[in-house]
C-alpha cells in the first residue's frame, strides 16, 4: 500500500521508542520461492492468518467479515469446518495462534490508530466439536499500548497497528506493523483473560510491514512475514535467541516473489521445524487478479550455520 508519512511525525515517534532495535547477528539476505499447494476456498477471500495445531490448519477473514474460524484441508484448500464466535464481533481480526488448550484470535488490527478496544479472544479447544458448523464462547484478553497517547485518526501513518502474534508457554507475543518507521516492536501479554498494559520487550528494523508471526514447534525459530510499501514480500527467520528475546538472535531476511505474484501475504504458520505455510488475501480485479492461495516453503537450508 503506497502510504507516505511526514518527516516530523517520524521523528516524534522515534523519540518515543524506549527499546532500541536489536539483532545480535544479521546473516546476508537472500531470495526464496515458495511452491503452490492449493487455491483457497471462496469462503476465505480475506484470509489473514494461519495456525497449525493438533494436526489441523485454521484461518480467518479480517475486518468486516462474520466472526468465524475456518478449518482448512491443506491439500485442497477446502473449508472443512466453521466455528462461529457467539459473543464478540470481528472488529479487525488479523491473527490466529494456539497453545495446548486454547486458540487465540488477534482482534488487533488498528489501521487508523484510533482503537481503544484492542483484544485477543481466547477459545477453548475442548469447546470445538466435530460438527461441520458449531458456535462457541470466547474470553477476552483486553489490552492497550502504554506508549500510545494520541488516538487521532491517522490511517497508515502511525506505529500502533498490529497483525502478528503467537503464543509461547505462558505469554502472547505481539509484533507491531509500524507504518511510519518500517520496524516491528515486540510486546507481551498474559494468556489469561483480563485487562492489561502490553509490555514492550524489544524492537527490530524489519524494513517493512509485518503481517504475521509464527514460532516453530521446537521453539527454536521465529518467522515474521510481511511486505514493503512498494509491494516486495519478505520473510524474516530469527534463530539463536535466548529465552523469549526473539528479536535479539540471528536474523536473515528472505525476499519472496512480490505482491503481484504472491498477493497480500498475511498468514504464516510452521508445520514442522523447517517448513512454513503462507496464505494471501485475494488481491485486485481482472486482469490483474491474485486469488487467495496457500503456498509452502522449506526453510531448513537457511537455519543451519
Amino acid at each position: 500500500m503506497p502510504n507516505y508519512f511526514p518527516l516530523l511525525g517520524l521523528l516524534l515517534l522515534l523519540l518515543n521508542l524506549p527499546a532500541p532495535a536489536q539483532t545480535a547477528l544479521l546473516r546476508p539476505p537472500t531470495r526464496a520461492r515458495p511452491h503452490r499447494l492449493a487455491r483457497l476456498d471462496a469462503a476465505v477471500p480475506e484470509t489473514s492468518a494461519l495456525c497449525f495445531t493438533d494436526g489441523a490448519l485454521w484461518t480467518l477473514n479480517d475486518s468486516g467479515n462474520p466472526p468465524v474460524l475456518f478449518r482448512l484441508d491443506p491439500a485442497s484448500g477446502r473449508v472443512t469446518q466453521r466455528v462461529r464466535i457467539r459473543n464478540f464481533p470481528n472488529v479487525d481480526w488479523e491473527e490466529l495462534a494456539a497453545d495446548a488448550r486454547y486458540l487465540y484470535i488477534g482482534d488487533v488490527g488498528n489501521n487508523a490508530g484510533t482503537r481503544r478496544d484492542l483484544r485477543v479472544l481466547r477459545v477453548a479447544k475442548a469447546d470445538i466439536g466435530a460438527a461441520d458448523t458449531c458456535s462457541v464462547q470466547a474470553e477476552e484478553i483486553a489490552f492497550h499500548y502504554p506508549e500510545q497517547t494520541d488516538f487521532s485518526a491517522l490511517p497508515y501513518r502511525h506505529n500502533f497497528d498490529c497483525e502478528a502474534l503467537f503464543a509461547a508457554p505462558d505469554s502472547l507475543h505481539l509484533f507491531t506493523k509500524n507504518w511510519l518507521d518500517g520496524r516491528t516492536r515486540h510486546y507481551t501479554l498474559p494468556t489469561q483473560p483480563g485487562q492489561y498494559e502490553a509490555h514492550l520487550r524489544e524492537t527490530l528494523d524489519t524494513q517493512g510491514l509485518v503481517t504475521a508471526a509464527a514460532l516453530s514447534p521446537d521453539g527454536r525459530t521465529v518467522g515474521l512475514l510481511g511486505y514493503t510499501k512498494s509491494g516486495r514480500v519478505f520473510l524474516w527467520l530469527l534463530t539463536d535467541f535466548k529465552g523469549s528475546n526473539y528479536l535479539a538472535g540471528t536474523g536473515r531476511r528472505l525476499g519472496l516473489p512480490g505482491m503481484l505474484r504472491l498477493g497480500q501475504t498475511e498468514g504464516l504458520c510452521f508445520v514442522g521445524p523447517d517448513r512454513v505455510l503462507i496464505s494471501n488475501e485475494r488481491l485486485g480485479h481482472f486482469p490483474l487478479r491474485v486469488r487467495q492461495r496457500l503456498v509452502a516453503l522449506n526453510v531448513g537450508c537457511w537455519l543451519r550455520p
